[in-house]
Order: C-alpha cells, then structure tokens, then sequence
C-alpha cells in the first residue's frame, strides 16, 4: 500500500470515528451527508428513493422576538413530530437534518418500505402528511403565542439514479429541487430578456473587490470580484442575472461580461496582488477559445495572465463539468491559474482535487463557519489542508465571520483568508486607504 493509499485510508478511519459526533445536540439529529453511504445502499437494491424535505420558516424571527431557548424548542419539537411521521413510513425510512439550512430537514425513504410502492403521487402525499402533523404539534398551548408567526413548508422529490452527476451532487439537487426558491417576476418574462439583453449590451454590471488577506500578518494578496446587476432592479443579485440568464441561453455571454468587468475594473491592480474571477467550466471546454478569447482580454485590459486566477466552484465540476485536460494546460501555459471554488468536505471533494491539481482550493463557508468550536470541522480543514498541499495547491477560507474563527483558520494551517470580518468588499476607489487603515486597527 502506497502512502497516498495510506493518508486516504488513515483519513477514512478518522472521518468514521467522528461521524457519530456530526450530530445536533438539539435535536439529536445528523446532518444528511453522513447518511449518504446508506442511501446509496437504497440504490443497490431499489431503483429510485423518495425525498421528503421540510422547512421551518421565521426562525430567526423567532429567536430575536422569544430568544434562542424558543427557536431550539421549535426544533426539538419539530424533530420529535417528524420521529413520529417518519415511523409511520417503514423502517427503512432516514431522518437527518439539511446541515446547513437552519430548520430545513431531510427524509429519505427507499422505494419499497414496507410493502408500500412509493411513486412520485405517494411522495407528494406524505409531504402533505407531515404539514398536517406540523401543524397539530404546534397547536399545543406553549407554541399558540408564536405559532401565528410560523410556517412550515414541504416538498418531494423521486431521487433516481443517475450517471451523469456525483451521488453527493445528485442527492443535493434533489433535496434543492423539492423546495425551490422560485424568484417572483414582476415583469413578463419578454420584458425580463430584453432587460438581460440590455445589460449585456451596455456592460451595466456592478463589481466589488473582497480581499483575500494572508495570516496572521494580515496583508492583501489579492481579491475576488464580486460581480452584480443594477441595483434596484430584479436582476440585482448573481444568483438572480445566472438563473435568467440561463433561462434565456444567455449564460455564456454573461459569463464572459462578468470576466470582462471584473478585469476592467481592476486596473488599479497593485504590487504582486492576484486577481480572483469566477467563470463557468464552458469558458474551459475549448483549447482554442480559452487561448483567444482571455489572452484577448488580458490585453484589453492590461491584466498580466499571472496575475489572474480563474475561480469555478466545485457545484460546476461533477461528471460532464470537469474541464479538459487539455483547456488546462492551454490557460496554464498562458500563466493564468485555477482555483477550485466552495470545496466541500466529502470524498468527492478530495478527489476533484487530486484529479484537478488546481492552484487554489478555497473552502466553503459552511465549514468555516463556527469552526473555533467544532472538533469535527477543524480535523476535515486539516485534512483538505493535507490534500491540497500534496497536489501544490494553497488554501483559502471563505467566509470568516469572527476573530475566533480567524485564528482557528490559522491554527489548521490555512494561511490565507477572507471573509466580511477581515475586510469588506468594496469598489476599487478609495481601497488601499481602507486596507492601511485596517492594518493599523489591528495592530493596536
């Protein structure tokens, strides 16, 4: 057994020993992903698995009107009624928590739990049944005061077996896809495309800079662009203008504005300081097109290639995302570099990064988030640590909200970091002035 042979199988032990700790103490509940291997299991002896998946909304309502002691008794509670709903389904049904989403849980139940042939009408039925159970456990006189501020919400989805996504990703779009978040459109959907088309003609996008800072010394060592629409309007925010802009077959020629205005607008790019810019995997799909079009850009704007980092999340790298080889190192021979963005913390992470060897692994706020008390959190960063560092990537923390998780970072041996408590994102104007000031606060 080779030593790369050895660190995974060391890290597996690792990872066993603690799944009995990812755990919520409030509701005693784990969080989906740990249960993804007895999914899958489903899988080898069942074509398809139902979904459940339910919501408590006005949380944090809840918590800032009653306080944190009543927002965890809505999820105890909300926990010990769904024990009860989910018995009734057979014993081969699965509770977890979402592990992220605060108040959205996950019911996973095979296609055939005890006698009962689950169909996408009996799935969208026991959802029905576990907002009627909601609702009378909350009818009780302790929650009547906040219960006309509660709602829950529940939704199903047939999970199917299918090659072309990672089973992580699969179960991920299912869960996603039984609750969407449906965007209102105030306008008609005509009106909304010329409105996309507009700003794809006149460029009217909006970037901000977050610094990415080296620890501890807390110096800048480049940014990310942080790209959105005109504000005001519904097409303000990325998550917005990618999900019109795909309904619109749009999304190539606002990928490639995005790239073009965060370039633009960084040309008071100084010193050694990089350049992180998100791109979808099509701007990689083609040798030729990734040759041209970005060294045709670099020299618009005056952007030396080393000093760009292209950055694509890891949602965009399952099966059929993955960029070529080849478009590699093309954009590599070109001096440009690439950054695997919101790494995960599963297997499937791992791995993208062995295969991929990116530059820069930046790891998803939800496991920076709280990471100064969690054991748990802090043993998976060392490892993602340990695994970039082999294929000679460096890491990044996203999302740093407190000065414990700074130094907790740190201390995992990740060195460079951003996040709203280091240094906010802003437009270039007026940010060296921002960043000296920064620095001398946190020296005194």
């Amino acid at each position: 057994m080779n030593r790369e042979q050895n660190d995974f199988y060391r890290f597996r032990t690792g990872y066993l020993k603690f799944k009995s700790a990812l755990c919520d103490r409030n509701t005693g509940l784990l969080a989906y992903p740990i249960l993804l291997d007895d999914v899958r299991r489903f899988f080898e002896r069942h074509d398809k698995v139902a979904v459940l998946v339910l919501r408590v909304a006005d949380l944090e309502r809840v918590e800032s009107v009653y306080g944190w002691q009543s927002c965890d008794e809505v999820l105890r509670r909300t926990a010990e009624t769904l024990r009860e709903s989910v018995s009734r389904l057979g014993s081969g049904a699965l509770l977890a928590e979402d592990g992220v989403h605060l108040g959205r849980f996950v019911i996973f139940v095979p296609a055939t739990a005890e006698g009962t042939k689950v169909t996408a009408l009996w799935a969208a039925r026991a959802a029905e049944d576990l907002q009627a159970d909601m609702e009378n456990a909350f009818a009780a006189d302790e929650f009547r005061s906040m219960a006309g501020g509660l709602s829950f919400s529940t939704g199903s989805r047939l999970l199917r077996d299918n090659s072309f996504f990672r089973f992580e990703r699969l179960v991920g779009h299912a869960i996603d896809g039984a609750l969407p978040a449906t965007l209102s459109m105030p306008a008609g959907r005509d009106d909304l495309e010329v409105e996309m088309r507009r700003i794809l003609r006149d460029g009217d996008l909006q970037v901000d800079y977050e610094p990415v800072l080296t620890l501890p010394e807390r110096q800048v060592m480049g940014y990310e662009a942080l790209v959105r629409g005109p504000v005001g309007t519904h097409l303000e925010t990325l998550a917005q203008l990618l999900t019109y802009g795909e309904q619109f077959g749009l999304s190539r020629d606002l990928d490639r504005l995005c790239r073009r205005r965060a370039l633009e607008s960084a040309r008071d790019l100084g010193g050694d300081q990089v350049l992180f810019v998100n791109c979808l995997p099509s701007l990689l799909s083609d040798d030729a097109a990734a040759d041209r079009g970005l060294s045709e850009l670099m020299a618009h704007t005056g952007c030396p290639p080393e000093r760009l980092i292209l950055e694509v999340a890891e949602g965009h790298l399952d099966n059929g995302g993955q960029p070529p080889a080849g478009a590699m190192d093309q954009l590599r021979r070109l001096g440009i570099r690439l950054a695997m963005g919101r790494a995960g913390t599963g297997f499937a992470t791992l791995k993208l990064i062995e295969e991929l060897k990116p530059d820069y692994v930046k790891i998803e706020p939800a496991l920076v988030r709280g990471l100064d008390g969690n054991l748990v959190q802090q043993e998976v960063a060392r490892s993602l640590v340990k695994v970039a560092r082999r294929v000679g990537a460096q890491v990044v923390a996203s999302g740093v909200e407190s000065e414990a998780e700074a130094d907790m970072v740190w201390r995992c041996g990740i060195v460079l970091a951003q996040g709203r408590h280091l240094a906010r994102s802003q437009p270039f104007p007026g940010l060296q002035a921002r960043e000296k000031t920064a620095r001398e606060v946190h020296k005194d």
